[in-house]
């Protein structure tokens, strides 16, 4: 590739390349988060839970299974924490699946001594008014799946205790919030106003 008559290598798998296959893993774990809840709800061995979780294709099919099951088992009681729970991985979910198919996108900069600098993100592949995702997006992307994987880990752990009391904190929302989030980018009038 050139780029103002002067050749432009374009760079080797990098941290950004790190940072994305590190949200991938960091994902995955969730789902995985989500079979062993499985496991100890139907109390079945974790082959069976990852058989019946993964023939579940798609997130909402799959909330939407779990979710029955914990009304099933728990009636209502932890109805405010499995919806916070689903949404907070919807939205979690949609991040992922930008980060997964989401075309790798390379803006190059040049200076006046025709220097140039590299910017890596990954983009949609038809455009949909969405920001652009860059490196410094996935670490809280990758934040938010470790936490959602320790509240999914300890309802988990709660389920298969098989305790009487339901402990407070899930007759309640979760505590944490979405940190990666696909968002529009600014509008010229919002860039005026930070000026």
């Amino acid at each position: 590739m050139t780029l103002a008559g002067r050749p432009v290598r374009i760079p080797e798998p990098s941290s950004f390349h790190q940072a994305v296959g590190r949200a991938i893993d960091a994902y995955s774990t969730v789902e995985a988060e989500e079979a062993f809840l499985l496991r100890a709800i139907l109390k079945t061995d974790i082959r069976t839970a990852y058989l019946l979780c993964f023939a579940v294709q798609n997130t909402a099919s799959r909330l939407e299974l779990i979710d029955n099951l914990l009304r099933y088992k728990f009636e209502n009681k932890l109805q405010a924490h499995r919806e916070s729970c689903a949404k907070f991985i919807r939205i979690l979910a949609k991040f992922r699946n930008a980060v997964a198919h989401w075309h790798p996108y390379l803006q190059v900069y040049s200076n006046a001594d025709a220097e140039f600098r590299y910017v890596q993100s990954l983009a949609p592949p038809v455009p949909n008014g969405l920001k652009f995702i860059r490196e410094g997006d996935i670490a809280p992307f990758v934040e938010d799946c470790d936490n959602i994987s320790k509240v999914l880990r300890d309802l988990t752990k709660f389920i298969g205790a098989r305790r009487r009391s339901l402990p407070r904190r899930f007759q309640q929302p979760i505590t944490c919030r979405n940190r990666a989030v696909l968002q529009q980018p600014p509008t010229p009038k919002a860039l005026q106003l930070q000026r």
